[in-house]
């Protein structure tokens, strides 16, 4: 006898039972009703009764059942899923995050702690934030509802007993499950407070592709203290292990790319940072001011330009301790009217779309923070191919990549683009869908949660 095929109608009706059963129970959830085991098991059976005896389904034969029994467990799928919400939030509830990052300056490192407390906060998690008094993460953070806590950390601060001992208090009083650290010194001073206050999961989370030195104290820290690490990218998570294998096992790294938001810049102010002259190709490079940024090359590259004629001005947005310097070497080789520094950028949008084209000269990079925020603008990128650049650009579709260090071939692919708007619009579209696809917040939030919250992640063995 063939297997009687499930009726259309009844799979709809499931599907129904499923999707208001939901509905009832986040409601039920926010008016904070019970979902104990008297209610999971006494309202369905309380709602069968009533309506195949007291409303008469049963004078509907076996559909009049059926229709019950459905009704029954919608209401059981109603409690259950109520009561898995209260799990969920007390669990979250005891998701206590420390989010600590003392550098006084503000860059992607800081920009990614700032979100990532936000948005889990916003999501339920309970988190807060450690930062220098003086620093414009916390600056930024009193604008915000999550709590933080000023704290001055130096090289040798580890050293200091009473900041030891102040840290572990802290981390005790706020019952810290997990910590999450930017930097080395903090590492140094966060970390060991933390194994001293019994925090579950201490996390170092690595932006700098610079491989780690292969010291006794770096080696008990990342063995002993450090239980999980984020990398920002591949390569950085190469770099870690680069001068010993061992120093962390590399299932204990995972790489979790930064992200960002993409928000519709057609609601946005359009206030321009630079108005473009006739005919000008405008070049953009964003970041700190500093040896391994390499805006040099950009004063090298202007001089190329120069001589073979093309009309275009390079906008540098950022600052740093090289600023006077780099001013001074931009006259030196009368490029200075052609390379405009323009200081620290608030409104970084309109940056990326007052320009053209986006270079980047770094010399290495964790992850190329800045050529994301370009493409999300649809604009193409150039940059020196220093491997973690090559997780970002697909070179010859959302830009090029060229030799680190070589002015001349960057100028070549400058003028090629300069030359082809139609190109440069392609290259800007298909970074726009990169960036969709790899490194949006949601994106980075969702892998932050699941790495947090892994099943037996925190443990440190």
């Amino acid at each position: 006898m063939p297997a009687r095929k499930r009726s259309p109608l009844n799979n709809c009706h499931i599907e129904q039972l499923n999707k208001f059963s939901d509905i009832a129970a986040k409601s039920f959830f926010e008016i904070g009703m019970s979902a104990s085991y008297f209610n999971i098991l006494f309202h369905p059976a309380w709602r069968f009764f009533r309506d195949y005896i007291i409303k008469l389904g049963i004078l509907d034969g076996f559909y009049g059942l059926v229709i019950c029994l459905n009704s029954a467990h919608e209401t059981f799928l109603k409690y259950s899923k109520l009561r898995q919400m209260y799990r969920d939030s007390s669990r979250l509830s005891r998701e206590r995050i420390c989010f600590f990052n003392s550098l006084k300056t503000w860059g992607g490192g800081e920009k990614w702690h700032f979100d990532l407390s936000t948005r889990l906060n916003e999501k339920g998690y309970d988190t807060f934030v450690c930062a220098d008094p003086k620093s414009e993460l916390m600056k930024k953070m009193h604008s915000t509802s999550v709590k933080h806590y000023p704290v001055t950390v130096k090289n040798l601060s580890f050293l200091n007993p009473f900041k030891i001992i102040r840290l572990r208090n802290l981390f005790r009083k706020e019952r810290v499950r997990t910590l999450i650290l930017n930097l080395s010194s903090d590492l140094k001073l966060a970390g060991i407070a933390a194994r001293m206050a019994g925090v579950e999961d201490i996390v170092y989370r690595r932006a700098n592709a610079i491989p780690v030195r292969n010291t006794f104290l770096n080696r008990f820290l990342y063995r002993r203290i450090i239980t999980r690490m984020i990398a920002n990218s591949e390569e950085t998570k190469r770099s870690i292990l680069a001068n010993n294998p061992k120093l962390i096992h590399p299932s204990k790294i995972q790489v979790i790319y930064p992200g960002i938001e993409l928000i519709d810049r057609e609601k946005l102010k359009k206030k321009q940072i630079y108005r473009r002259r006739d005919g000008e190709i405008i070049l953009g490079n964003a970041g700190r001011l500093s040896e391994e940024k390499g805006q040099i090359y950009l004063i090298h590259l202007a001089e190329i330009l120069k001589e073979r004629g093309i009309k275009f001005r390079i906008l540098v947005a950022g600052t740093g301790k090289l600023k006077t310097w780099l001013k001074k070497q931009a006259r030196l080789r009368n490029v200075h009217k052609e390379v405009l520094f323009l200081g620290f950028i608030d409104n970084v949008e309109q940056f990326y779309m007052d320009i053209d084209i986006f270079l980047l000269t770094s010399l290495w990079e964790g992850f190329g923070y800045v050529m994301v925020e370009a493409m999300a603008e649809k604009k193409p990128v150039i940059a020196f191919d220093i491997k973690s650049s090559a997780e970002v650009v697909h070179n010859g579709q959302t830009g090029f990549l060229v030799p680190r260090g070589n002015v001349e071939a960057m100028a070549q692919k400058v003028i090629e683009l300069a030359e082809n708007k139609k190109l440069r619009q392609e290259f800007g579209n298909k970074g726009y869908e990169r960036v969709e696809s790899l490194f949006t917040i949601d994106h980075t939030i969702e892998e932050v949660r699941d790495f947090i919250t892994a099943e037996n992640g925190g443990s440190h063995k």
